[in-house]
């Protein structure tokens, strides 16, 4: 029987915003319930300007989420044995996300907890080299107020084995890319495998193709080069640009060169940070209205 929520919880620093602690660093230390259940094995305020928690255990029954509001953190390298209704971490934005919640979640190992890692209203978050088995949600991101979740990056992480792999409450789509689903064809849901479901707001392509989460992710960009044909139902010249994206057998149009005015063999493209191609052709390639390109030239097209 406790007095106070702060009676069943691990570690929770006073809120004081006049009086902030520069930084908590909590490392190798064991949390369980004193009993059958506690109320959370962390929560830190926005009192916190930096917060680390690093090599730690949790086992056992925790009714709430253990998070933080601290202005940058760093959760790593710790495992959360949960008992199947028992919760995760997480990270909390309030009262403004912009300040506060940023966190970094790397090389954690997640099991049998209802939402492994919570984003709650929180900005400037990556997930990334986790491992999650066994949880009702894997990553859940959730929050009633306006935030710019394409802050949020969760990739290379392993999400096999839990009912629902990356949950998304709202209707922008994050970045969950690159990630091990639990089976090659990746995830169900929202995409077409067999591996951990995802919701309509999430985007997952490319995923990984193994639980290797060092291996390679992206997309295949070639040009045919003197050749054409059809590929995936997709018919092509030497003028184009085909995609695929790595771990399916998916292949589709990236650039049509003949929509814009391109028929000349291209010998050589790359890509700019702004999503434009800048390419070079085996010969003179009018483009009418922009220019005579020479061999010598480099065009840039941007979409």
């Amino acid at each position: 029987a406790c007095t106070t929520w702060a009676d069943a919880i691990g570690v929770a620093p006073y809120y004081n915003l006049t009086d902030n602690l520069s930084q908590l660093t909590v490392e190798d230390n064991l949390f369980e319930p004193a009993g059958a259940a506690a109320a959370r094995a962390f929560y830190v305020n926005p009192a916190v300007d930096g917060f680390t928690f690093r090599g730690n255990t949790i086992n056992g029954q925790f009714n709430s989420g253990s998070y933080t509001q601290a202005m940058n953190g760093l959760i790593e390298n710790n495992t959360i044995n949960g008992t199947g209704t028992s919760r995760g971490i997480g990270t909390w934005g309030y009262p403004d996300p912009t300040l506060y919640g940023a966190t970094v979640f790397r090389g954690n190992t997640i099991s049998n907890v209802a939402n492994g890692i919570t984003i709650y209203g929180s900005e400037n978050v990556t997930v990334t080299k986790n491992v999650f088995t066994g949880n009702d949600r894997a990553v859940w991101v959730d929050e009633d107020v306006a935030f710019d979740l394409s802050t949020i990056h969760i990739n290379r992480n392993s999400i096999a084995g839990n009912d629902m792999g990356v949950e998304n409450w709202y209707t922008t789509e994050i970045d969950a890319s690159c990630n091990w689903w639990g089976d090659a064809s990746g995830p169900a849901g929202a995409g077409s495998g067999s591996g951990d479901p995802v919701d309509n707001f999430v985007d997952f392509q490319p995923w990984l193709d193994s639980a290797d989460l060092d291996a390679g992710c992206g997309s295949l960009y070639i040009s045919p080069n003197y050749r054409e044909g059809v590929i995936d139902g997709v018919a092509y010249g030497d003028e184009d640009i085909l995609m695929n994206v790595l771990g399916t057998s998916d292949w589709e149009m990236y650039f049509d060169g003949s929509d814009v005015g391109v028929s000349a063999n291209l010998t050589d493209f790359t890509f700019t940070d702004d999503d434009c191609i800048l390419m070079t052709f085996n010969g003179n390639q009018n483009i009418p209205g922009v220019w005579l390109f020479k061999p010598q030239d480099i065009a840039k097209f941007c979409p």
